[in-house]
């Protein structure tokens, strides 16, 4: 299931923001993820990463998951 304010928006354009975020992390060598389309990432279902038993989507779902308990963990630390 889609979460968060991003995955509410039509699915074309979900769809879209998330190619585009998907394709500049790929070409960027340093592994640097501009903001917005991090922030997609961080939305995004597994689903919507690639097809079920793909071993790629499973590992980029897998650090995602790791990048957004990061934040979770130094935002709670923050209240």
């Amino acid at each position: 299931m889609r979460r968060g304010r991003l995955a509410q928006i039509q699915p074309g354009a979900y769809r879209q923001q998330l190619h585009a975020a998907l394709g500049q992390s790929r070409r960027s060598a340093s592994g640097r993820i501009r903001g917005q389309h991090l922030a997609v990432l961080l939305d995004a279902a597994r689903e919507d990463l690639g097809a079920p038993g793909s071993a790629a989507a499973d590992r980029l779902y897998e650090a995602i998951q790791g990048i957004r308990s990061v934040f979770v963990t130094s935002t709670s630390s923050k209240l």
